[in-house]
């Protein structure tokens, strides 16, 4: 009798460990899902980042934004987190949000809409032409 409860302990604390590393794992591919859709976004933005000629140092620069993105693609809203302390590039980054919209739709399984904090630089210096 007490090896069958010994078993049954056994094969409960099993499961519980199979039961958290399962959820671990998923959790693990969620974030990973999560960082590739956000590198998709963030990609998206830089590459309609056009500086102005006038900003002589912009590699100094970045900005932070949050966008909220629906099930389908669109920007919902949009808002500065941190701006640059620059006026034209954070008109820049504004006009570079709206130009990559609408986004590609997010995964499901990461429960649109979301909310993402993108931080922009301007990594590749595209200049604005005169």
């Amino acid at each position: 009798m007490r090896e069958k409860i010994r078993e049954r302990e056994e094969s409960a604390h099993l499961s519980a460990a199979l039961s958290r590393v399962a959820k671990a794992a998923a959790e693990g591919d969620r974030e990973g899902l999560f960082n590739r859709y956000l590198s998709r976004v963030t990609g998206l933005i830089e590459a309609n980042l056009i500086i102005p000629e006038v900003i002589k140092d912009p590699s100094r620069l970045s900005a932070t934004v949050i966008v909220v993105i629906d099930a389908r693609g669109r920007l919902k809203k949009f808002r500065f987190e941190k701006k640059s302390g620059n006026r034209l590039f954070d008109e820049a980054v504004r006009r570079a949000v709206y130009l990559a919209a609408p986004f590609p739709p997010p995964p499901a399984r990461l429960s649109p809409p979301l909310e993402i904090g993108v931080v922009v630089r301007p990594l590749r210096l595209l200049r604005e032409e005169p």
